[in-house]
Parts: structure tokens; sequence; C-alpha cells
């Protein structure tokens, strides 16, 4: 008897041999692509890079090269481009994996949103992801493995966590439905114009648990030095910049602090902010709880005038920022394990 299921525990191992179906590789998704969207083993050649395009986006799940062959058959190339240009959504594909979600305790949930809103692409190691969802109510661990039998993360032979393309974008569907009217009440900020019309018009608050915005696809920002006051339970926050290194190195990649920064909330476990543009860390900003600190290419002299207890400070990325004229007192971050100067 062979029985499939989205979640591994439904199989009692003590009768059950469970073998985990791994995905397609590249040219073995080719086969049923082109089977569903063309009713051929091969594919027609003025469709050939469309169709790499396409399969390339399955990340070699059958189900989704079946129902995407199945979209696009018979459609024109500029249906195609189109489709692809926005990325190809396909209701039926994330209501399957909105019923895997559906399955999850209330905590399980809480770590799926979050690596799908915030960690994704990081390729974190658990024991990081740990460190940084840490809550006294769950075990975080426990839960990376009930999402990693689910299929909705994987969890690799380095024990780093990621998860697929198709899987985040729903997830960010389902954070997106926290509050479709206003981006003041949701919790995970990514989108640019919502994290531009909370930063700039300081309409942030107590609901927000992170923020993740690459700095490139945002408007021109001016911030005012309470921009993050009334943001007391933002544990995550990550400004970075994606691009070439010529991009990283012009400026003034679009964020200024004229007045300065008043404070960061005390609660951030991840700060990640590609150029900071100040010479210090606000001095009210304690870092009890900071576990990773990303200050690259960023104008720092001096990371604070005197040193908070970073116990819980175990990465310190500090790369190209040639303003540095003195490093923190490492014997106030006794569990520091990674430093790039």
């Amino acid at each position: 008897i062979i029985v499939t299921t989205r979640d591994k525990q439904v199989l009692a191992r003590e009768f059950a041999n469970v073998y985990q179906v791994e995905a397609l590789k590249f040219d073995e998704s080719m086969r049923p692509f082109n089977l569903n969207a063309f009713k051929q083993k091969h594919l027609q050649a003025e469709y050939q890079e469309l169709s790499k395009k396409v399969v390339d986006y399955a990340k070699g799940i059958p189900f989704v090269l079946k129902l995407l062959g199945h979209r696009l058959r018979g459609k024109d190339k500029e249906i195609w481009e189109s489709q692809l240009e926005g990325q190809v959504h396909n209701k039926k594909v994330h209501d399957i994996i909105k019923l895997s979600y559906n399955d999850l305790e209330e905590d399980e949930k809480k770590i799926f949103l979050d690596i799908a809103c915030f960690f994704y692409g990081l390729q974190l190691e658990v024991k990081y992801i740990d460190f940084l969802l840490k809550d006294r109510d769950y075990s975080v661990v426990a839960g990376l493995e009930r999402l990693k039998d689910k299929a909705l993360i994987s969890i690799s032979q380095e024990n780093t966590v990621s998860m697929h393309d198709i899987i985040q974008e729903t997830a960010r569907q389902i954070a997106g439905q926290e509050s479709i009217e206003d981006p003041r009440s949701q919790r995970r900020l990514f989108d640019p114009d919502g994290v531009y019309e909370v930063l700039t018009h300081n309409k942030g608050n107590e609901a927000i648990r992170s923020i993740v915005i690459n700095l490139l696809r945002m408007k021109q920002l001016h911030l005012k030095p309470q921009v993050f006051t009334k943001m007391r339970k933002l544990h995550f926050l990550n400004l970075y910049t994606a691009g070439t290194r010529d991009i990283l190195l012009c400026e003034p990649w679009g964020l200024y602090l004229p007045q300065g920064l008043e404070s960061l909330p005390n609660e951030l476990r991840y700060l990640g902010w590609t150029n900071y543009p100040l010479e210090s860390l606000p001095s009210k900003f304690s870092a009890e709880n900071l576990v990773e600190l990303h200050l690259p290419y960023s104008r720092v002299k001096k990371l604070w005038q005197e040193v908070p207890d970073l116990v819980n400070l175990k990465v310190l990325i500090l790369q190209s920022s040639s303003n540095i004229k003195e490093l923190l007192d490492f014997s106030k971050a006794p569990n520091l394990e990674v430093i790039d100067l």
C-alpha cells in the first residue's frame, strides 16, 4: 500500500517506510511541463526560453509544473511573457499550501510567517533562527520540525533553513490579509509602498513585528528622529540594498536621517542596515535582546558611546565600514560567534 501525504506526522513509523520525494531536477521538470503545456514531450522551439523560465519558477514540484502547463497551454507568447513579469500565480497551488498552513498551531503559524516575511533568503542555520525567534511559550526547534514535516520549509544537511518561492508567495498573501486597507495594522511589513507610508509619516505602532525592504526599490526617504519610537515590539529590522557593488558604493542610497535617530526598539533581535548613515547607534538603544547586527558599508565610527551588555549578540557584521575608529568591548558580548570587519 502506498500512501501520499502533505504531513509526515500522519505516518506511523513503526508500520511504514517513509520516503520523502525530492524535487525534480531541471531536465526532469521539462518533460511533465511540456506534456501539459504542449501535449508532447519536447517543447516548441519558439517557447524554449519562456518554458525554461516557468520551469525554473516551479523549482521541481510536479503538481506546480502540471498546473502551470495547463494554465499556459494554447496561450500566445505575449500572454506567457505577461504572466512571467508578475510571476505565474496559480490559485490552486496557493489554496493547497493554505490547507497545510491552516493545520498548524498558532505558534507554528507565527514561525512560518516570520520565515517567509523576514528570514526568507538569509539561509540561516536552525540554531540562529532558534535564538532569533526564542519564546518562553513554545519550542522554536519543534516548530521548525513541524514545518519541515509538512513540507513548508526545507532544512539542509548543513542545517540551514530555506523555503520554496511559491510557498513564500502564499505566506505573504496570508500576512497581507492582516490588513488590506491599512498597512499600519500589519505585523510584518515588506511591501515598498507600505513601508514607505509607515516610515515617512511616522505611522509605526506596537503591532509591527518586522520590517524588511530593499532600499533600492524605495522612493527617497527622509526620516524623523522618532521614526521607531512607537514600534516598541519591533523584533526584526532589515534595510538592505540588493544590487551590484557599484550601486552599493554610490550615494545617497535614498535614506536620510538629517536630524539623527532618537532610539531603536529594545526588543530588536535582528538589526540589518546597509549604509547606516550615522556615526553611532542611539544611546537609548539597550540592544539587550540583539542576536545579529549587520551594518555593512556604514558610516559608523563607534557603535556605542557606552557599550551596553550584549549578552545575546552572536553575529556582528561591519563589512566595508571604513570609518570605524573603535570597536566595542568584546567582554560585553561573551557569546559572540561571528565577526566580519
